[in-house]
């Protein structure tokens, strides 16, 4: 297959990916919480075992006001929407992931987007571990 017809593997979102964090934690410096981490796996999980959509609305909602003091979950769909435009070429800016996916009227098209979507999930958790990581608890952004 061509080169630059070949959709991006994991080992190809990484150095992004690593850009993305540090963007989006302004003070990453001083650690991401490790609760990021656990976001990022449960990710994973969740899109094995539910499926896609269903992982997007989840982690696309705000935690409940009695929640207030967990780290914000939307900032993984956050995350893994910018290196997916990014990646992808995609030039919609003002819907959501969710939003996006839920567009996708061709199945083969929703289809390879999941995939990028895995595979970017999987290069975030490895970049995040690139970084240090700090007890529960809310990080300044």
């Amino acid at each position: 297959m061509d080169n630059k017809n070949r959709l991006p593997g994991v080992e190809e979102y990484i150095p992004e990916a690593i850009k993305t964090i540090k963007a989006e934690f302004i003070n990453w410096e001083a650690g991401i919480s490790r609760t990021y981490s656990g976001y990022i796996a449960s990710f994973g999980a969740s899109m094995i075992q539910s499926g896609l959509i269903p992982t997007l609305a989840f982690f696309s909602s705000q935690s409940s006001k009695d929640d207030q003091a967990s780290p914000d979950r939307t900032k993984i769909v956050k995350l893994i929407w910018k290196l997916l435009k990014t990646k992808m070429e995609i030039e919609i800016r003002k819907i959501s992931l969710l939003e996006y996916v839920l567009s996708l009227d061709n199945l083969a098209e929703r289809e390879q987007i999941e995939e990028q979507i895995k595979r970017i999930a999987i290069a975030l958790k490895l970049a995040l571990r690139t970084f240090k990581l700090t007890g529960g608890g809310i990080d300044e952004v």
